[in-house]
């Protein structure tokens, strides 16, 4: 899908909700980064590595810190026209 039939077809709320429920749940490619890099500081820090939790990213750096899931939740349910 191109960006213009994407505007014509997707109001701004949706995509803010789109926003929301990607910050609860990244899709996979990015899940999958976010777990190979965890595991690849966790071996290289076992075994006496000072490498950066952030050097094992390829594609982008890690995410920053973030709401508790309760207020990630509360914030997704008020972006929908809930609570």
């Amino acid at each position: 899908m191109t960006v213009g039939e994407l505007t014509q077809k997707m109001t701004h709320q949706e995509l803010l909700e789109w926003q929301a429920y990607y910050s609860l749940e990244p899709f996979t490619q990015d899940r999958t980064e976010i777990q190979l890099a965890t595991l690849n500081f966790l071996i290289s820090t076992t075994n006496g590595g000072k490498a950066d939790y952030k050097d094992f990213f390829i594609s982008k750096p890690p995410p920053s810190p973030s709401p508790s899931k309760p207020t990630k939740i509360k914030g997704l349910a008020q972006a929908i026209g809930g609570l």
